[in-house]
């Protein structure tokens, strides 16, 4: 990782951070859990594949175990989500094909920040096991998935904070500390 790109633009990716085996064994372990889902967290398509999961700490307890700590989050205010860090584990190769993500760089600072302005979005191609890490004020979004591919995108996405205790009586739904 380069962490003088991560404070300069709020993104930098790392390659092969993941062995396959850990990500087979995580992919399994999200595949049995959305096969069995019942308490509609799950955001599916038309087609019916699962495109986004809510509480996953919850439903898969093994992505809990892979990094010892996770967070999910509210929308936050600015002081909360400068003080946090996104890593997206990629399951599988993310090319133009299959809707890979686009991020401004520069624009992490603020929640109205515009970074470097949108002409200079950068595309983050990604092969199965990278990580790409970023701050979650970074504006970004999904290309859309080329017509007729087969090709998935399956990303795992862990939030993590550095503040156990937040302001006005809010509270994380769950916060795990570093072991």
């Amino acid at each position: 990782m380069n962490p003088n790109r991560l404070l300069s633009e709020g993104f930098s990716l790392i390659k092969s951070a993941v062995d396959r085996p850990t990500l087979d064994e995580l992919m399994t372990a999200c595949d049995t859990a959305f096969a069995n889902d019942d308490r509609n967290e799950l955001t599916r398509s038309s087609r019916g594949h699962v495109y986004a999961a809510r509480n996953l700490l919850n439903a898969v307890p093994i992505a809990k175990s892979f990094w010892k700590a996770g967070v999910p989050h509210v929308i936050a205010c600015d002081d909360v989500l400068r003080r946090m860090l996104t890593l997206r584990v990629h399951f599988d190769e993310v090319t133009d094909e299959n809707g890979p993500l686009r991020v401004i760089p520069g624009s992490h600072v603020s929640s109205s920040s515009e970074g470097v302005g949108s002409d200079q979005a950068v595309t983050i191609h990604a092969s199965a096991g990278d990580v790409l890490v970023m701050r979650p004020l970074i504006s970004h979004c999904s290309e859309a998935s080329s017509p007729g591919t087969r090709r998935h995108r399956r990303i795992l996405h862990l939030e993590f904070s550095a503040d156990e205790t937040l302001a006005d009586g809010f509270q994380w739904n769950e916060y795990v500390p570093l072991a």
